[in-house]
């Protein structure tokens, strides 16, 4: 029996938040519709719930929703902004912490063109704030990891980035959640890089992109999902993989894009 979970990502609702007009409890009732088992929304979606934490915990029971992560984007590389984003990961963990969700992740770090200090020294800060965040969520309870991303502005966007974000976090206390297509797109080889981070893996997302890097729909690109479970298998990972999806059709129609992932790794065995 494998050990392996499947779960909804929903930044395919909030990547077009403001034209879509629904609400977070839609986008739980449609992750439950399609017949995943939990979901994953960035934490400013629960806000209406950060002073009724029960309520929230009633909502995703109501759909038969886990919630095993949630998602903090913040400024991480530049000092002054850093220990804002501190502030606010704390009270976001003692919220988690209330309302049973175990893992904090990040969406990578963004290089601040604005500012006078180098690369080198705001990737430096980045890695400091991860790291003493992470001792703050390991008091707590909480699992704090990154995911880092390729979109324009990021910070960590290459197999060296990757590396060296592992050399300066604390590997007892800071954890990594690969994004296949963002793996593909910053020009990692996605299968070895499960194979090299694995011991610090521990969410996945599963999204899809052609060889030009644009994201398409799940099973349609260069992503190759049937390896990558196997592998996953093959490593004893024990978690969920949040199926996640950012094309253009997504955009279009997320509750259908999101359904059609499901019933693709229904196809593979998940």
């Amino acid at each position: 029996m494998s050990n392996i979970k499947i779960g909804c990502q929903g930044y395919t609702w909030e990547m077009v938040w403001d034209e879509w007009g629904g609400t977070v409890e839609d986008v739980f009732a449609a992750a439950a519709e399609a017949g995943y088992a939990s979901i994953e929304v960035s934490s400013w979606m629960l806000e209406p719930y950060f002073d009724r934490p029960d309520a929230l915990v009633a909502e995703l029971n109501k759909h038969g929703l886990e919630m095993p992560v949630t998602t903090l984007a913040g400024v991480l590389t530049e000092p002054q902004q850093a220990e804002q984003t501190i502030r606010e990961a704390q009270a976001l963990m003692a919220f988690m912490r209330d309302v049973d969700c175990p893992q904090l992740v990040f969406a990578g770090g963004n290089f601040l063109e604005d500012v006078d200090i180098p690369r080198d020294v705001q990737f430096n800060t980045m890695c400091e704030t991860y790291n003493r965040i992470a001792h703050m969520g390991a008091d707590l309870g909480i699992l704090v990891g990154c995911h880092p991303h390729s979109h324009h502005g990021t910070i960590i966007d290459s197999p060296e980035d990757y590396d060296r974000l592992m050399e300066l976090t604390d590997p007892a206390a800071f954890h990594f959640g690969p994004d296949t297509a963002h793996m593909q797109r910053s020009g990692l080889d996605v299968p070895a890089s499960f194979r090299k981070y694995f011991p610090r893996i521990t969410h996945v997302h599963f999204k899809d992109c052609d060889a030009d890097g644009n994201y398409v729909m799940m099973g349609q690109g260069v992503c190759d999902f049937p390896a990558l479970l196997r592998l996953l298998e093959e490593l004893g990972y024990k978690g969920w993989v949040m199926a996640e999806e950012e094309s253009e059709a997504a955009g279009k129609n997320p509750a259908k894009a999101v359904k059609k992932n499901r019933e693709f790794l229904k196809s593979l065995g998940y």
